[in-house]
């Protein structure tokens, strides 16, 4: 008989038999994090809106989370993970979203905080409130102290860190640890060192401060670099290194002690910008990080034992969200971690399977006739909006469990937008080609290409709005049922791949260093093998070989045409318009040679023009400089919004032209000057002629 593996359970109970000494169950689930390349997965469904907060206790027993519906729900790990029991609701509501939560160390308070201004201090056992902590803003992050259950923390919206004693009156002042003019949005206690705190500024990014010391910082980590906003900061449970997650990167590891970075996490197709995102650590001996993205992902890096300074890709990346994760958090009494975000679930994920109800296996490509839904584009989104006749409120009496497609529909759009206005790609007026309003329906059988994201017909997406029941192999919560095969590219996964190299940019500043970008994001495989890094570069490299070639193409014939256009221009002298009338001009020319020129590039104009394409530009003259001086013996009139070419109101006028100032003019004869003028009385009536034909067009 073949000995088992180490990261099988039988290898578990026969290792213990033999000696029992040793924690065998350690082993095993260090083994499966290890060799895993998923893990088990399943939701657990109470709240009516986005789940902005999830917090375990010390000990691991108990869940609490919280989000849009500004509730503060308890939850049994045990009991719920079975589906025997419901949450429990604390008996205070916020007024607005929910964006953090705390426990003390004894697990018998609750400390939350939102977007109402206000801290809530709940009674766990009870569920009554205790306090009420008022502030100035919105509160995004607060600590409870590691040893005494009185004192926290809170990260304020006002560019201050203030710390509370619940013992004093809330009406007291509070120490202002620290004070910036733009929002803090995490705070947290050395676990081992109460008296330092960890905060992640908006742009002074990632500090240390002693709350001996208020309103000066300890150390700035980075500061070799310029500072980046920064969204959270954890510490692990030895409270020697400090986990920071930046703006659209993934997290970086910093030595407490130390401003350098200790390690960069890379991983094409991690993306955080929209929403706010945490970290954490993970594993027996958290040798494992966690975060969030804006593609719907939940990453796992390792730590490396050895000095290496950049990872280049995820240990695991979990699939299974719907939309954006924003929270994550890891029980190591259970070894599961808890994650959430724009949806209405909290998800369980495990390296042992969690029961009825349960998804996913150890294998990568285990669960791969699960679908994701498809992903909304900005006119789907006013479409929703306009057939439903409703905008997103905060309004949850309906006290739905159910995916609200209008919530998806607004996130998806968002972080569209704000990838679309941030990427150098399509700042320079690239777009998806499925980005077009006039595209092919998709058929009711789902495709797992990429015009899943196409446009879809009214009937469809109103299907899709109002739920209608379609038969499908699985059941799946929320009563929308996935419309996208596992692990296939969507259209956020194809935007932020376009923005890989800014990404790897703006990465290398925290490294101080210029950084190549490694490979591109193709979107529906993330191998981890260097094959398959090379692969990618070598689609990168020409790609940008066939950018760079179109792009000094157009260059060339831009300038081309700008160089003809400014021959014709300098050929042609153009006229101040007075209006539709007569009006008396007078163009002095330089000599009888360019009268002669002026007349034949004005009989050349007038045989190009047509009074159905108008040949003559408007808009070119209007936009040209007049390089002869012009006398106006009248008033010109106001320009009319008909004539779309800009006049001046004085009386007279002199402006600057090709030819010297009128000193020739009395070097010329009558007859030229006649000549010149007759031409210059045609000119105009071919400008009045394309005017007219002008306005019917407008008209039309």
């Amino acid at each position: 008989m073949a000995r088992p593996c180490n990261y099988n359970p039988l290898y578990c109970f026969l290792s213990r038999q033999i000696d029992d000494r040793f924690n065998y169950c350690k082993q095993l689930i260090n083994a499966r994090f290890s060799n895993s390349e998923n893990l088990y997965r399943k939701d657990l469904m109470s709240h009516y809106g986005c789940v902005n907060a999830i917090e375990f206790s010390k000990e691991g027993h108990l869940l609490v989370s919280g989000g849009d519906d500004r509730r503060v729900l308890l939850w049994k790990v045990d009991q719920a993970l079975q589906g025997l029991d419901k949450p429990k609701a604390m008996k205070a509501q916020h007024n607005s979203n929910i964006f953090c939560l705390g426990y003390d160390s004894s697990n018998s308070k609750i400390f939350s905080g939102g977007n109402d201004d206000q801290v809530i201090v709940h009674d766990l056992t009870t569920g009554d409130p205790l306090e009420f902590f008022l502030h100035e803003k919105p509160v995004y992050g607060l600590s409870v102290h590691p040893d005494d259950d009185n004192i926290f923390s809170s990260a304020c919206d006002d560019g201050r860190v203030l710390v509370y004693d619940i013992r004093n009156h809330s009406s007291s002042e509070s120490l202002c640890l620290a004070q910036y003019k733009t929002p803090f949005h995490s705070v947290m206690f050395n676990p081992v060192e109460p008296r330092q705190l960890a905060t992640a500024n908006a742009e002074e990014g990632v500090s240390m401060w002693d709350i001996r010391k208020p309103l000066k910082s300890l150390l700035r980590y980075g500061a070799e670099g310029p500072s980046q906003s920064c969204m959270n900061v954890r510490f692990n449970s030895a409270g020697t290194r400090l986990l920071a997650l930046k703006r659209r990167l993934p997290p970086v590891l910093y030595a407490v002690d130390s401003p350098k970075l200790l390690c960069h996490f890379d991983q094409p197709g991690y993306y955080n910008s929209c929403t706010m995102k945490s970290c954490c650590f993970a594993g027996d001996d958290e040798s494992y990080i966690l975060s969030g993205s804006d593609d719907f992902n939940l990453y796992m890096w390792k730590i490396p034992k050895d000095d290496s300074n950049w990872v280049k890709s995820a240990h695991m990346i979990l699939r299974g969200h719907r939309s954006i994760v924003n929270h994550v958090r890891y029980n190591s009494r259970h070894s599961i971690l808890a994650s959430s975000g724009v949806e209405k679930i909290i998800k369980v994920w495990s390296p042992f399977s969690l029961g009825n109800g349960c998804l996913g296996s150890l294998t990568k490509f285990d669960g791969k006739l699960e679908r994701q839904r498809k992903v909304y584009t900005h006119n789907e989104y006013k479409k929703l909006i306009l057939r439903s006749g409703q905008f997103m409120t905060h309004d949850y009496s309906h006290q739905s469990t159910r995916e609200d497609p209008r919530m998806m529909a607004f996130f998806d759009s968002l972080v569209q937008r704000e990838i679309e206005g941030w990427s150098s790609d399509a700042a320079s007026g690239q777009r998806d080609p499925d980005d077009s309003e006039d595209v092919t329906i998709v058929p009711p059988e789902y495709s797992s290409t990429d015009s899943d994201d196409s446009t879809a017909s009214d009937t469809q997406l109103m299907r899709s709005v109002l739920g209608a029941k379609k038969e499908t192999r699985h059941k799946f919560p929320g009563g929308v049922a996935p419309e996208r095969p596992f692990e296939s590219p969507n259209r956020i996964t194809r935007l932020i791949g376009s923005c890989r190299d800014k990404l790897m940019k703006l990465a290398a500043l925290e490294n101080g260093s210029t950084l190549k970008p490694s490979s591109a994001l193709t979107g529906a495989d993330d191998s981890d093998s260097d094959q398959t890094v090379r692969e990618n570069k070598g689609k990168y490299t020409s790609r940008c070989k066939l950018k760079s070639k179109s792009r000094v193409k157009s260059t060339k014939q831009k300038q081309i045409r700008m160089s003809t256009r400014n021959k014709v221009r300098r050929k042609c002298t153009v006229l101040r318009i007075v209006s539709d009338a007569e009006s008396d001009i007078e163009c002095v020319p330089k000599s009888k040679s360019r009268s002669k020129e002026l007349g034949s590039n004005s009989s050349s104009n007038n045989n190009n023009n047509n009074s159905s394409s108008s040949s003559i530009n408007i808009s070119d003259m209007q936009n040209e400089e007049l390089t002869t001086p012009v006398k106006v013996n009248r008033k010109m009139p106001p320009p009319t919004p008909d004539s779309g070419i800009a006049s001046s109101g004085s009386g007279s006028t002199v402006e600057k032209c090709d030819s010297t100032p009128e000193t020739s003019f009395n070097g010329v004869e009558n007859s030229d000057h006649e000549r010149i003028f007759t031409r210059l009385e045609c000119l105009k009536k071919k400008i009045d002629a394309a005017r007219k034909g002008y306005r019917k067009r407008s008209a039309n």
